[in-house]
């Protein structure tokens, strides 16, 4: 994938190297990278705490004549405002890892300074260390790589174990040492987290509060905090000795990896930790229990559906059908950090992609534009994700869709890349004065969910074949799909351009979460192509 539309890295950049946001405007990260052959120092320490001091002065409209064009126009294209958006700051070096510093605790406190402030702001320092330690997590997630037989220590008057239920269960207290020496063993690390929803994403932040509590209050570490769960295949209790099977921490991975931290090369033995251990070999028990235990966790709602039946089928047909007919060479990420198949020359789809598009398709792009976090939410018995992924206008529960249905998905996705490839190519080489750059890439979604209104009424009048039909002979019909999009992009521009918009401080995401809107917009096209289509 070509980058260069986000890329900086000239005078006057500001420190901002690269700049990505995603559709809604509602994410963005801010990237600089700095090349050295050592380890981290004083000197990056300081360079890495600037860069994150910067994010006020980027949000500072009347500041950002000081950069220059490509910095101005990637600020202004995020529409940057850290008291709305979720911002990421990634200070990215080639350097390694220094014993003496941690090079993470100034990124842990700018976060926390952030945070003082009322801002969703995150902060990462990574190293070439980190980055490797990362693959070798993805690695592990994706062949999901656990653990064999392991030994906890645990003072036998500190623990129970209830053999009662459908599964034996080991509830206790645990040094906060055995963790961190368990954690550190080069042979454990991250395969402790296979099975979290989060996948191998948990060391991406550690918890500066967890890490604090360890140090400086460990006696009331065990008060103040959630504790560990975990699950096994196998568990086995002989006096102070807890032999376990594939071990897996489902809730708590961020106590694991902070006390690792807090403690490593101490002999803090006050500080202890509530800890649960689970047995079951059922797969799904153990995805039940995850999502249970990880509700009031920052893990994002969606994760919860990855293992869902049809996600799976999803991914297996996706995969499949990639750079075939009007499916574009896309890899479908239904769970963060695990592939499907080949990745070579395809784009990432994800589910959360997915979903919206489909959702924005087959009901309304409004609700996508307004409310799209509530597919994920659960509520009705998960209604929302049955909309997004479940068949009719009612969102039948299924476990696989039909043909009809997965060539009018690969129809979606086409048209929806194609629209963000247009944008793309008008922030490189298109006008200055194209009011598109400003707005395509965000209402692709919508204006794809108006042709498909368009398509869907003309295949009702018997003016086009079916969606399974098109996937086959697409090519036959790729005129009238250019004449369908251009009265769409005409329609969602003069609309854009109108006078209800105008006095809006960011017209291009107040405009498609108007339902009125979209009604009259769906009408004017309908009539647009009619006449189009006599005038032919």
């Amino acid at each position: 994938m070509n980058f260069s539309a986000w890329h900086t890295g000239a005078s006057s950049d500001g420190s901002i190297d690269g700049m990505l946001f995603d559709e809604d405007l509602a994410n963005v990260a801010i990237i600089q990278a700095k090349y050295y052959n050592s380890r981290v120092d004083a000197s990056a320490i300081e360079t890495a705490r600037a860069f994150f001091d910067k994010l006020t002065t980027w949000a500072d409209v009347s500041k950002r004549e000081n950069f220059n064009e490509q910095t101005q126009q990637l600020l202004d294209g995020a529409n940057l405002d850290p008291k709305k958006q979720h911002v990421d700051l990634y200070f990215i070096t080639t350097m390694r890892n220094s014993d003496e510093i941690d090079h993470s605790a100034v990124a842990d406190e700018k976060t926390a300074q952030y945070a003082e402030l009322g801002m969703n702001v995150n902060c990462f320092f990574f190293t070439l260390s980190d980055f490797l330690e990362f693959q070798e997590n993805v690695l592990n997630t994706q062949t999901g790589t656990t653990l064999p037989e392991l030994e906890l220590k645990i003072s036998s008057p500190d623990y129970m174990v209830n053999e009662e239920g459908p599964h034996k269960i080991l509830v206790g207290l645990i040094k906060g040492q055995e963790l961190a020496s368990l954690y550190n063993r080069r042979d454990v690390k991250n395969k402790l987290f296979v099975a979290n929803v989060r996948a191998a994403l948990t060391t991406g932040k550690i918890n500066p509060g967890i890490q604090n509590t360890a140090k400086t209050q460990s006696g009331k570490f065990l008060y103040f905090n959630n504790g560990v769960t975990a699950t096994c295949s196998k568990l086995t209790a002989i006096q102070s000795t807890i032999k376990v099977e594939d071990l897996q921490v489902v809730n708590g991975a961020q106590t694991v990896v902070a006390l690792a931290k807090a403690l490593r090369g101490t002999t803090n033995t006050e500080v202890r930790v509530l800890i649960r251990i689970i047995e079951t070999a059922d797969a799904s028990v153990t995805d039940q229990i995850t999502r249970y235990q990880n509700t009031q966790n920052p893990v994002k709602a969606a994760d919860f559906y990855a293992n869902e039946p049809l996600q799976n089928w999803l991914s297996t047909q996706i995969d499949a059908l990639s750079g075939k007919g009007l499916m574009p060479a896309v890899w479908y990420e239904h769970k963060r950090g695990v592939k499907q198949g080949s990745t070579s020359n395809r784009r990432k789809l994800t589910m959360e992609q997915l979903a919206t598009l489909r959702y924005a398709c087959l009901h309304e792009p409004t609700f996508t534009y307004k409310t799209a976090k509530d597919i994920w939410n659960g509520e009705d018995d998960n209604k929302n994700y049955w909309l997004a992924f479940g068949r009719g206008k009612e969102g039948e529960k299924v476990q696989t869709w039909t043909r009809s249905e997965l060539a009018e998905m690969e129809w979606m996705v086409h048209t929806w890349f194609q629209l963000r490839d247009k944008h793309k190519d008008l922030m490189k080489n298109g006008a200055a004065e194209s009011a598109e750059k400003m707005w395509l890439g965000v209402m692709s979604r919508y204006i794809t969910a108006l042709m498909h209104s368009l398509v869907v009424h003309l295949q009702d009048k018997g003016e086009l074949p079916d969606f399974e039909e098109l996937s086959k002979n697409f090519k036959s019909h790729e005129s009238t799909f250019e004449t369908i999009q251009k009265i769409c992009r005409n329609s969602v521009r003069r609309a854009i351009q109108g006078e209800k918009w105008k006095s809006v401080a960011n017209p291009r995401l107040n405009m498609p979460q108007d339902s009125d809107q979209w009604a009259s917009i769906k009408e004017d096209v309908i009539q647009e192509y009619a006449v189009e289509k006599e005038t032919q």
